[in-house]
């Protein structure tokens, strides 16, 4: 018996389960009506950073999530900081993708805002502000 923590738990690998088929759903309604994806379309990678990338005291590391979606998201790669987060933003994906039409007659009123264009934002502020501090500190 191994005294090492799993890696992932048993609800974070049904969660990532559940990713895989909200993505094939969603690509698949793509395809049907005449989107076409890219090579990648899909990929979802799970890592789990380095030494210190682990928050202090906790015994495993945090899983991450990247995912390229050319068709669904609104960049070719995502990056996630958990699989709920990951999640979370497919779910949302999906339910917009399901509501498109071949017609383009869809209700435009029952999409769902892009809770990713908000974690890139924040992301991207945060390294400008690091950046920052980095030449406050070493020119």
């Amino acid at each position: 018996m191994s005294s090492r923590h799993a890696l992932i738990t048993a609800d974070e690998l049904a969660d990532l389960a559940w990713i895989d088929r909200l993505l094939d759903e969603a690509n698949t309604h793509a395809y049907s009506i005449g989107d076409s994806g890219k090579s990648s379309e899909g990929h979802i990678e799970v890592s789990f950073g380095n030494h210190f990338d682990r928050d202090p005291g906790e015994p495993r590391f945090k899983a991450r999530v990247s995912i390229y979606s050319y068709l669904l998201g609104p960049y070719r790669q995502h990056h996630f900081d958990s699989i709920a987060q990951a999640l979370a933003v497919v779910k949302v994906w999906h339910h917009n993708e399901m509501l498109r039409t071949e017609e383009g007659d869809e209700d435009e009123s029952a999409f769902l805002p892009d809770p990713y264009l908000e974690i890139e934002r924040a992301r991207r502020s945060k390294f400008a502000a690091d950046m920052d501090r980095m030449e406050e500190l070493y020119g």
